[in-house]
């Protein structure tokens, strides 16, 4: 069976109907924009699109072509998640900062975070 014919199916939408009921949040992983429209077929039924896209690996130019792409179908994505990041461990001479956090309920609570005073050049 053809994908996209699978995706716009109404057993498709009946089943993110369902999961939609069970749980909070629905994430479906779909291939990369460049590669097929299943993330535009998603985003068109579904509330929010969240654009996910390698550190190092995904191109510039594609990245504003597939930007391009969506606002032609009135899509705004909500954001952009990053993979593939490097994270260095702290060095010595790095220190700590403290600070206060609000919940979605507006109770704060105390974060403690250590800092390298190093940064990896890019």
């Amino acid at each position: 069976m053809n994908p996209s014919i699978l995706l716009n199916s109404r057993a498709m939408r009946a089943l993110i109907e369902q999961v939609a009921e069970a749980y909070d949040y629905v994430i479906i992983d779909t291939a990369p924009m460049q590669v097929a429209n299943d993330a535009a077929v998603f985003a068109k039924e579904g509330p929010e699109l969240l654009l996910v896209a390698g550190l190092g690996v995904t191109e510039k130019k594609l990245f504003r072509q597939t930007g391009r792409e969506l606002s032609t179908l009135s899509i705004d994505p909500v954001g952009l998640a990053m993979n593939y990041g490097e994270t260095e461990k702290p060095q010595k001479g790095g220190y700590y900062y403290y600070g206060d956090e609000s919940d979605d309920n507006g109770r704060k609570r105390q974060i403690q975070h250590k800092k390298s005073e190093k940064m990896k050049k890019d």
